[in-house]
């Protein structure tokens, strides 16, 4: 099986970890990293809109993080099925001020991810 995985530089932390985790498959699967972080136009073709995409045999697309049972089904030669995340979302209205991620307050980042990203989020 085929897999390209495009993504955007460290855009999202949680980049080098999959990275990291795709190198373990490369003796079974066929891994073609594509950094789009200065190639927009691929990004335009690609239609990215997240910070990564992984592509399967050049027909299935997935935007999720990827995770080792994702990469195990992809090498029994299964395609997975993606479900959409649906959020729950609240109903009460909050006014907030939307600060840009600097060095003082970085570690903010790591409330989007799952599982811990401390170590991922310097490489921002």
């Amino acid at each position: 099986m085929k897999i390209d995985f495009y993504y955007w530089s460290y855009q999202c932390p949680l980049n080098s970890s999959m990275i990291e985790l795709l190198r373990e498959y490369e003796a079974k699967l066929d891994i073609i990293y594509h950094d789009i972080s200065k190639d927009f136009m691929l990004a335009q073709k690609m239609n990215m809109f997240f910070p990564t995409l992984t592509v399967v045999n050049d027909k299935y697309r997935y935007f999720s993080p990827l995770t080792r049972n994702f990469l195990d089904l992809i090498c029994n030669d299964y395609i997975p099925i993606e479900k959409p995340y649906r959020p729950k979302l609240g109903t009460i209205r909050k006014g907030v001020i939307i600060e840009p991620i600097k060095k003082s307050n970085y570690l903010i980042a790591t409330k989007c991810m799952r599982k811990n990203g401390l170590k991922n989020v310097p490489k921002k």
